[in-house]
């Protein structure tokens, strides 16, 4: 899973700054070089959170087969702090990082 090209949509390259794609692309290699079992669809919540009084960007990365979640923070600006859902989905020639919204 996840071994051909990726792709990336519209809203995607657009609304999703720099620091962030690359963690949600760091968080499937870390899966796959576990040797977890990856499934198809890795999904990532993106919400804005308070810790230790500063705001940053908590990330829940999920995916249902095998039943897998994992929280991470990442400090960002605050005006780049995101609340969204985002779909990296495995498909046959390339893989495709979304927002739910245009999915």
């Amino acid at each position: 899973m996840f071994q051909n090209s990726p792709f990336m949509t519209i809203g995607f390259q657009s609304e999703i700054p720099d620091q962030l794609k690359w963690s949600i692309v760091n968080e499937i290699k870390s899966l796959k070089n576990a040797d977890y079992q990856v499934d198809y669809l890795q999904v990532f919540d993106l919400e804005k959170d308070l810790l230790k009084g500063h705001y940053v960007q908590k990330i829940t990365h999920h995916q249902s087969e095998p039943d897998h979640s994992e929280i991470k923070y990442l400090i960002l600006p605050e005006d780049e702090i995101l609340t969204t859902k985002i779909f990296v989905i495995d498909e046959t020639q390339h893989h495709v990082f979304m927002l739910a919204s245009e999915y």
